[in-house]
């Protein structure tokens, strides 16, 4: 068995691999028969969709092969990052009513996969598309409904899991300005770049008078994006992808979140005003602050905009891109111009 799983993950067959779990799971809860349903890519995973037989009681699951090895930023494999995760928000999201977890099933490290039940909801992300500059007030209503719902489901957890730690937050922007550093010179930003370094000088001034005993670390998503937000038909939120999962500054999830809210849907002036998507992030904000109360301050207003530059110039410096040709990147270079000017220090 043992050369078997070891052939499988070796050669990275994903039909192997799948015929693997799936005996896997029949034998570990004695299933009739497993249906094929539904397949989806991601950019770092494969996603299949099963269905539980005997009928009377079926099961929707989620197989999940990464096509990964190692995180972005963390040292465990994806799939363990993942599935320790998702057990560790179950406990953590106890009593909760307005979020979702999907239920870990089984962890298969020999196969970096892991399985999961399904939850049906729609995307934030696909919620931001249907809606738009010229929909009605009840939907814009039902959108700014959503977007405080994500923002107050966050902070609960945030401030269930929070600790004073000044040296982690510390670590982790040393580290992620150290890679900017060595990625500007092999950029396809060219000569664009004088405006990146300009922002990092700006980060570097603002690191330099913050007081970082008054930092601390709590659970972070690590790629809180729209479409890794649904809505179920009762309007909870579910979280998925916990890849990137990590106890950070609380400050990493909502820039990032409030950054990719402008980036993603302002770059297109017929489709949101950027006014509008200020209130979006607004009513994000206020929904966080509301579970998880900072004191309003020039130094929480510091660590909040040094963070929001580092998503922009990270949103800037993606993989496999050599070439500016996107509005979008166009955009979030003006808005990084535009965030370096207004910062509060």
């Amino acid at each position: 068995m043992f050369s078997e799983e070891r052939k499988i993950m070796n050669y990275q067959d994903k039909t192997a691999a799948i015929k693997y779990v799936l005996e896997r799971l029949k034998n570990q809860l004695a299933l009739e028969k497993l249906c094929y349903q539904s397949f989806f890519e991601s950019r770092t995973s494969y996603l299949y969709k099963f269905k539980s037989c005997p009928v009377d009681t079926p099961k929707e699951i989620i197989i999940k092969l990464y096509k990964i090895s190692k995180s972005m930023d963390i040292d465990a494999s994806p799939s363990e990052n993942e599935s320790i995760f998702l057990e560790q928000l179950s406990q953590y999201c106890f009593n909760i009513p307005d979020i979702v977890i999907p239920r870990l099933v089984m962890y298969l490290p020999e196969v970096n996969a892991i399985v999961m039940e399904c939850v049906h909801g729609i995307s934030l992300q696909k919620l931001m598309s249907l809606c738009g500059r010229f929909s009605s007030k009840n939907e814009k209503e039902r959108l700014e409904c959503f977007f405080t719902k994500v923002g107050r489901v966050i902070g609960l957890i945030q401030a269930r899991t929070y600790k004073p730690n000044m040296d982690k937050p510390k670590v982790y922007l040393n580290a992620k300005l150290e890679k900017i550093k060595n990625q500007i010179d092999y950029s396809y930003l060219g000569p664009l770049q004088k405006y990146v370094r300009r922002a990092l000088k700006c980060i570097e001034d603002g690191i330099s008078v913050l007081s970082w005993k008054n930092c601390g670390i709590a659970w972070t998503h690590g790629d809180l994006v729209h479409d890794n937000v649904l809505i179920t038909n009762r309007h909870k939120v579910v979280l998925l992808d916990f890849v990137e999962s990590r106890f950070d500054s609380p400050y990493h999830d909502i820039s990032r979140f409030t950054v990719r809210t402008l980036i993603d849907y302002g770059y297109n002036p017929f489709r949101y005003t950027t006014n509008y998507l200020h209130k979006l992030n607004h009513m994000f904000l206020n929904g966080y602050l509301s579970s998880f109360p900072h004191k309003i301050s020039d130094e929480t207003l510091h660590f909040y905009y040094i963070f929001q530059i580092i998503q922009f110039i990270s949103f800037l410096y993606k993989l496999n891109i050599f070439s500016l040709t996107s509005s979008r990147d166009w955009y979030a270079l003006f808005l990084l111009k535009k965030y370096v000017q207004e910062r509060p220090w």
